[in-house]
């Protein structure tokens, strides 16, 4: 880490001291992803500006789309292998969105860059918190068949990316998954093998009713909700069980409610927003 304008390596007593929280903060306990560019800038800025006085600029915010297995998809580990040595291109090899394997010569900076991805998604979280999309029209068809295939999970009939992003992070995720999702994930039949998706695996802890207009441009009534991510067999129960405002700690049938307890010293969490 960079003492006093220096790169130093600092151990024990020296290391966790208030002023290096922020940079322990942003190297190991908060990691970002979005398609969106601009929102990868704004959000990095934004980490930034929390301590001026403490700067670092080593975040790990990437731009990409979070719902390609760039980890499995992508040989990033080879890729890594060979960016030890100095060339004008290097050798990737992947699956494209059909599954077909191909292999292709690329620059160094690109290289880098998937090497930076496919060490991102490789990894799993504590803690995912997010607003993933809704609502979102994808045009490519084979995106389309992939999100299909790779998330059949929960998939049915008709596209809705925010169903996947259940899906990805559920599967990314050692501990706890908080959402802000359409409240329709609670009664439209669309999204039934989402909920059963959720039920049969895993607990849900807390559902809050947002209701409309909780963003400026978006006015879908919206809910939060957390789910422990920790497997257990459980019984499905309808969704107009949920009536209420709030729903925590309490037992529904054989789904035991727990209270979201935030207790860990070292997190990774994992922020998404907007992807589309």
């Amino acid at each position: 880490m960079t003492v006093d304008g220096e790169e130093r390596v600092v151990y024990g007593k020296d290391y966790w001291k208030e002023e290096n929280v922020h940079y322990h903060l942003l190297k190991f306990c908060i990691y970002g992803a979005d398609i969106d560019s601009f929102a990868v800038q704004l959000t990095t800025i934004n980490l930034l500006l929390k301590d001026l006085e403490n700067f670092t600029d080593d975040l790990n915010i990437i731009e990409c789309d979070s719902l390609i297995e760039w980890e499995k998809n992508y040989d990033w580990k080879y890729l890594k292998n060979q960016l030890k040595e100095i060339s004008f291109l290097y050798k990737l090899k992947y699956k494209d969105l059909s599954g077909i394997e191909k292999y292709e010569e690329i620059s160094r900076e690109r290289a880098e860059k998937i090497v930076e991805i496919g060490e991102f998604w490789d990894r799993n979280f504590d803690y995912i918190v997010g607003n993933p999309p809704y609502g979102s029209k994808i045009s490519s068809t084979k995106l389309k068949k992939y999100y299909m295939s790779v998330y059949n999970d929960v998939h049915m009939r008709t596209i809705d990316v925010f169903n996947y992003f259940i899906s990805r992070a559920t599967k990314k995720t050692k501990n706890r998954l908080g959402y802000i999702v359409p409240s329709t994930l609670l009664t439209q039949f669309e999204h039934t093998n989402c909920r059963k998706y959720l039920l049969e695996n895993y607990n849900l802890n807390t559902l809050i009713n947002l209701g409309e207009n909780v963003f400026e441009d978006n006015s879908y009534p919206t809910i939060l909700h957390f789910a422990p991510i920790i497997y257990q067999s459980i019984s499905l129960f309808p969704t107009n069980n949920f009536c209420g405002e709030r729903y925590q700690a309490r037992n529904y049938g054989n789904i035991k409610l727990r209270p979201v307890i935030f207790c860990f010293q070292t997190i990774r969490a994992l922020i998404i927003s907007s992807f589309f």
